[in-house]
């Protein structure tokens, strides 16, 4: 669970809740902005940890250079033993 700006747990329901409900008036004081990020986890860290995303596209193209390679690899030996 996150914590509230006061530090306290954040439960899933009530006032302080990550599943609460807001007024048209809650809305409007955020400038009529639907844009929740503002109720984002606070322990989960922010983007200035996360590498450039060139860096994260070349990581997955790894990986999944790495998937193929075993799945090709698992064909052959299923097709060997046939």
């Amino acid at each position: 669970m996150g914590r509230t700006r006061t530090g306290r747990a954040r439960g899933k329901d009530g006032r302080a809740g990550r599943f609460r409900r807001f007024t048209r008036e809650d809305i409007e004081k955020r400038g009529d902005n639907l844009d929740v990020t503002w109720l984002k986890d606070e322990s989960a860290g922010g983007n200035e940890e996360l590498p450039e995303p060139e860096v994260i596209a070349g990581m997955i193209l790894e990986r999944l250079q790495t998937a193929m390679e075993e799945i090709e690899a698992l064909q052959e030996e299923l097709g060997a033993g046939t």
